[in-house]
Parts: structure tokens; C-alpha cells; sequence
């Protein structure tokens, strides 16, 4: 299902930066990539008027299948491990720095006036 999700988070992630690219700052987008004459099927202000609308539902429907996405991987959970976080678990458990050094116990003269 994971899966499923993320393919389609990519299709869509695609396809609405195939929409934002087709729009045009001053009208000459989609109209003009089709021919741009007045007897078209869609005036310059109603290809504008589409390709906005889609862009919104598009947007819309990649943050909905972003956070399913999210809710789908269970990394949020505790009963989840890794096999990779648990290897760098044990890894720097018998790498840590403190067991590489070598310690003496240190004697110490007491001083005149303290009690230990």
C-alpha cells in the first residue's frame, strides 16, 4: 500500500509541474501553445481559469497523499527498528571513545586537613 501511495505521490508531483510550467504569466500559455486564434476552445481567460483550478486540486491531492504517505511508513512508531539504527546501535556501543582509553587508578596523597 506504501508503495502504491508513493507512485502515486511521484505521478502527481509530475503532472502538476507539467500544469505550473503550461500557465504563462500574461496569458500566453495554453492558448498560445495550441494555436492561439480566437476560434479556439479555450479562450486564453478560461485555459487560465483551468489549468489554476487544477493546480489547486492537484496541490491539494499531493499533500493528501504526502501525509498518508507518512502515516503509511510507521516511522512514528516505537515497536518499529531498523535494521540500520540498530547496527549503529552496537556499532558505537563497541566503538565508543570511552573504552578505547586506557585507565589507571591514580593514588592520590591526602593533604594535611581533609577528612577523606
Amino acid at each position: 500500500m506504501y508503495y502504491a501511495v508513493l507512485v502515486l505521490t511521484v505521478l502527481v508531483a509530475m503532472l502538476l509541474m507539467v500544469v505550473i510550467l503550461m500557465q504563462a504569466s500574461k496569458g500566453g500559455g495554453l492558448s498560445a501553445t495550441f494555436g492561439g486564434s480566437g476560434e479556439t476552445m479555450l479562450s486564453t481567460r478560461q485555459a487560465a481559469t483551468v489549468l489554476h483550478k487544477l493546480t489547486i486540486y492537484l496541490v491539494g491531492t499531493f499533500m493528501f497523499l504526502c501525509l498518508l504517505a507518512t502515516l503509511l511508513s510507521g516511522r512514528g512508531t516505537t515497536d518499529a527498528v531498523s535494521p540500520t539504527s540498530d547496527l549503529l546501535r552496537q556499532q558505537s556501543a563497541a566503538n565508543s571513545f570511552s573504552s578505547k582509553i586506557p585507565t589507571q587508578p591514580l593514588d592520590v596523597p591526602k593533604q594535611e586537613g581533609q577528612d577523606k
